[in-house]
């Protein structure tokens, strides 16, 4: 038998390491995520639920029932 040429060795190395990246997505899909902190799960959640129309929409009327934050200490001294 003749001894791999080196494209063919190249392609089976490159082959190899595209089937383990693919193993290593497969294996934290299944393990699940893992997340520093609670901040970042939730952070998670908040991007991967859609919120429901209707509590999206209260939310908005609820936003824009609020009154303005009062102008910092620093411009109202100095009057800008």
């Amino acid at each position: 038998m003749e001894p791999d040429s080196p494209p063919s060795r190249l392609r089976q190395e490159q082959q190899s390491q595209q089937d383990l990246h693919a193993g290593e997505q497969a294996r934290q899909a299944q393990a699940g995520l893992e997340f520093a902190n609670a901040e970042d799960l939730l952070r998670h959640d908040r991007v991967a639920t859609p919120l429901p129309e209707a509590i999206e929409t209260r939310l908005q009327a609820s936003l824009a029932a609020e009154p303005p934050p009062p102008r910092p200490w620093c411009k109202r001294l100095l009057g800008k």
